[in-house]
């Protein structure tokens, strides 16, 4: 409810529908519901229902701007978070952050946007920052082990790490250039349930995009793949999202390499064979 989700029916989106249950199938667990969140930041959530069962949740942009391979690597991550045992704790905790977000919404806005500061709105943020303060380094906890997971079962599952790789540069490269929107608002409490966590996207884009061209890749021909406009040089994050729920994208993207190289799997993005 906080992100507000349209939810989808197999009739709705019959390409989506068949992709998630054909994966949850695979992995032998049931997804509950699809939801799709109106924002152009393209990225994904899994969440727990309160019986525990999981459901989906995919923004319009990532729709929009990924690939079938590379959208079958996002949902089978999510998908193996979901698996990791912490998706329950996770949800939970996120839960709390959501109560917390409910009184510091204002005050996040007026940080992120609109520089005018009201008394009230610091007031209720500080009010806010209690839950907030009990609840995150129990929620990073589940989350980041919960993430890890997903990374690995991802690359195993699909067997295809390029597509990982793929998805991880395009979501990160239009996260970056999107600081300005959800993903340093609404999406706060909910980042480590994410498929990548906005604020880490857009504090780490450039070292991930320096690695990606030294092995050879030439992002320009990835499909769907847009100019990167570093948007997130000289962003002053609020006290809020100061908390890191994944490990970087740098350390995924080394991490899918060297899973895809232990599989034995050809590594080609970008027209480079990755050795």
């Amino acid at each position: 409810n906080h992100l507000n989700p349209r939810w989808l029916s197999e009739a709705s989106n019959p390409v989506i529908w068949a992709l998630v249950h054909g994966e949850a199938s695979r992995a032998g667990i049931k997804i509950t519901k699809i939801g799709v969140i109106n924002s152009e930041s393209p990225n994904a959530l899994i969440v727990a229902s309160l019986r525990g069962e999981p459901i989906l949740l995919l923004t319009k942009g990532l729709m929009l701007r990924l690939s079938y391979r590379e959208m079958r690597a996002v949902i089978s991550y999510l998908i193996g978070t979901s698996m990791s045992g912490f998706l329950v704790a996770a949800t939970m905790f996120a839960g709390i952050l959501i109560l917390s977000y409910r009184l510091t919404g204002r005050y996040i806005e007026s940080r992120v946007g609109n520089p005018r500061e009201q008394f009230v709105n610091k007031a209720m943020a500080a009010i806010g920052y209690i839950p907030f303060a009990l609840t995150v380094s129990q929620y990073v906890t589940a989350t980041r082990s919960a993430s890890s997971f997903g990374d690995r079962y991802a690359v195993n599952q699909t067997r295809d790490p390029s597509a990982y790789i793929m998805a991880l540069i395009k979501v990160a490269n239009d996260t970056a250039s999107q600081s300005e929107r959800d993903n340093r608002t609404l999406f706060t409490p909910v980042k480590g349930l994410m498929f990548m966590d906005p604020t880490l996207a857009i504090r780490d884009y450039p070292v991930l995009l320096k690695a990606a061209r030294s092995q050879g890749i030439r992002l320009e021909m990835i499909p769907g793949y847009s100019h990167e406009t570093l948007e997130s040089s000289g962003v002053e994050y609020h006290v809020f999202e100061w908390f890191w729920s994944q490990l970087g994208p740098l350390e995924r993207f080394r991490g899918a390499i060297r899973a895809g190289k232990k599989i034995e799997y050809p590594l080609k993005i970008g027209l480079a064979w990755i050795e």
